[in-house]
């Protein structure tokens, strides 16, 4: 007796990326733009109702990890749509899918707060006398 398919053909994605990874590119993205001297995170909180959420997070090592959070992303088991909260002014958008999840993400870590964020991080790290020893004049770790 063969027991019969009732899954039908399950289909592998091709190109589909999951947001965390969207967050961990940038994540990359800023640590090369910074020398190292800003580093971003991705971390998860604990998953309630089917529903994962991340937070991306910049830390300034040589300020004593000092941690700002940027955005968090929240999502069920299919992704999208999602809720994707600027943790700088605490707006929320709703991302029906990737295109629109880029689209928000940009507009966000390009937005003029999270660069004077970015930028207040990197001169506290330049006029921080212990973190002299670890980045140069441009905010670079040395």
């Amino acid at each position: 007796m063969n027991a019969e398919n009732m899954w039908g053909e399950i289909v592998e994605p091709t190109q589909a990326r999951t947001p965390t990874a969207i967050l961990r590119e940038q994540a990359a993205i800023l640590d090369e733009l910074t020398h190292g001297a800003l580093i971003a995170s991705v971390e998860q909180e604990p998953a309630t109702n089917n529903t994962l959420i991340y937070n991306f997070d910049i830390t300034a090592p040589a300020i004593n990890n000092h941690k700002c959070p940027i955005v968090t992303v929240q999502y069920s088991m299919t992704i999208y749509p999602l809720t994707l909260t600027d943790r700088t002014t605490q707006v929320q958008r709703q991302c029906l899918n990737e295109e629109a999840f880029l689209t928000n993400l940009k507009n966000i870590l390009s937005s003029t707060q999270v660069k004077r964020v970015i930028a207040a991080l990197l001169i506290q790290i330049r006029e921080n006398p212990s973190a002299q020893k670890t980045v140069d004049k441009d905010g670079r770790r040395a």
